[in-house]
C-alpha cells in the first residue's frame, strides 16, 4: 500500500477504470445507469482543475474508435476484448487480458499516472493490479456491494465478487463513499479504518435541473392538467422495483406513472407494460426526457426491494 496524503500528493493524471460502464452509453440502456452518468459528469470537472483523465472501459457494441475525447484532457479509451457484448457477470475471465492491455498502453504512452480510481468490483480488481505494478495509489468506489445485496435482496452473489470486494478494501489506498451511512457500512463490513474512507456526495447539475413551466411540460407529455404525475427514473430491472409502483399506483385516484429509462425494444419495458395492462394502470414511457418530465411531477420515487436505501447516491437518479 502506498502512502497517500491528499495534501502532499500532487495529482496531474488519473487513470479511471470502469470495466463495464462506458460513459458514452445512454443511461437506462441495459446495465448502463448512475455510474455511467457519474463518470461522464465528474471527469470534466477534474479537467477544469487541470487534471488529465483517461477513462478505461471495455470495448462494446457501437464502439467506432479506440480513443474518444469527451472534452479536452478527458479521454475514453476502449480496451479490446474478445467478446464485447458479454454481460458484466461474465466479464471476470477477461480481466487478466484487460489488465495487460492497459499496462501496455500506459507504458507505451510514457506519461504515467499519479492515481488510479476504480469503479465497481471488476474495475477494482484491475485497479489493484495496475497500482501495484506502477507503484501508485489506488482509490476504489464500490457503487454496490455483493454482501449487502445478498442481505437485502433475494439473490446470491458469487464468491469471486465477495472475496474481491474484501481484498480491495485491504489493498486500496482510499475508499470513496457517497454517504456517511455507506462509509459506516463499508467500515463495519470490511473492518477498515474510518480514516481510509472518504465521503464525497454526488451533486446536481443546476444548469440542467431547474424550475420550468409545468403547463408546457404537461402539454408536451400529453398529460391532463388535473392528473397526478408520479415519476420513476432508473433501469427497468426487477431489482430496481418499478413494478412496486405499478402495483401501488392503482390506489391513487387520477394518478399516472411516467417512466424514464430503458431503450426501444427493452424487455424491461415490455414486462412493465404487460403488468400495467394486467392491473389496468396507466403508464407513459420515455427514454431521454427527464428534465421535461421533472418540471411537472407530483413526486419522484425510487422503489427497491432491498432495505439499504440509505446507501443510494444522487447518481441513481441520473443527475
Amino acid at each position: 500500500m502506498k502512502s497517500f496524503d491528499q495534501k502532499t500528493h500532487l495529482i496531474r493524471r488519473i487513470a479511471v477504470i470502469s470495466v463495464h460502464g462506458c460513459p458514452l452509453v445512454v443511461p437506462g440502456a441495459g446495465a448502463a445507469g448512475g455510474m455511467n452518468v457519474y463518470l461522464r459528469e465528474i471527469a470534466p470537472l477534474l479537467s477544469d482543475r487541470g487534471i488529465c483523465v483517461d477513462i478505461f472501459t471495455r470495448d462494446h457494441e457501437g464502439t467506432e474508435v479506440e480513443d474518444t475525447y469527451l472534452r479536452e484532457n478527458v479521454r475514453i479509451i476502449h480496451v479490446p476484448v474478445e467478446y464485447p457484448n458479454l454481460e458484466k457477470e461474465k466479464v471476470l475471465p477477461s480481466i487478466p487480458s484487460i489488465i495487460g492491455w492497459i499496462r501496455s498502453f500506459a507504458e507505451n504512452e510514457g506519461f504515467g499516472y499519479d492515481l488510479i480510481h476504480s469503479h465497481y468490483w471488476l474495475s477494482g480488481l484491475v485497479g489493484s493490479s495496475l497500482a501495484n505494478h506502477f507503484n501508485i495509489p489506488h482509490a476504489a468506489t464500490y457503487h454496490t456491494i455483493g454482501a449487502v445485496k445478498e442481505a437485502f435482496y433475494e439473490s446470491e452473489e458469487t464468491f469471486d465478487r465477495k472475496s474481491t470486494e474484501a481484498s480491495i478494501a485491504i489493498s486500496s489506498d482510499k475508499i470513496m463513499a457517497f454517504t456517511h451511512n455507506e462509509a459506516e457500512m463499508i467500515q463495519n463490513l470490511f473492518q477498515v479504518s474510518s480514516e481510509k474512507i472518504a465521503v464525497a456526495p454526488g451533486g446536481v447539475d443546476l444548469n440542467m435541473f431547474k424550475p420550468s413551466d409545468p403547463d408546457i411540460a404537461r402539454k408536451a407529455l400529453d398529460v391532463d392538467a388535473d392528473q397526478k404525475i408520479i415519476l420513476y427514473v432508473g433501469r427497468l430491472e426487477p431489482f430496481k422495483g418499478p413494478d412496486i409502483l405499478i402495483r401501488a399506483i392503482g390506489d391513487i385516484p387520477g394518478a399516472i406513472l411516467v417512466i424514464v429509462g430503458g431503450q426501444n425494444g427493452d424487455s424491461g419495458m415490455e414486462w412493465l407494460k404487460n403488468l400495467s395492462n394486467e392491473l389496468g394502470v396507466k403508464i407513459k414511457s420515455f427514454f431521454a426526457r427527464l428534465c421535461l418530465n421533472i418540471s411537472c411531477l407530483l413526486i419522484t420515487l425510487l422503489p427497491m426491494y432491498s432495505q439499504f436505501l440509505h446507501t443510494m447516491r444522487v447518481s441513481d437518479w441520473f443527475v
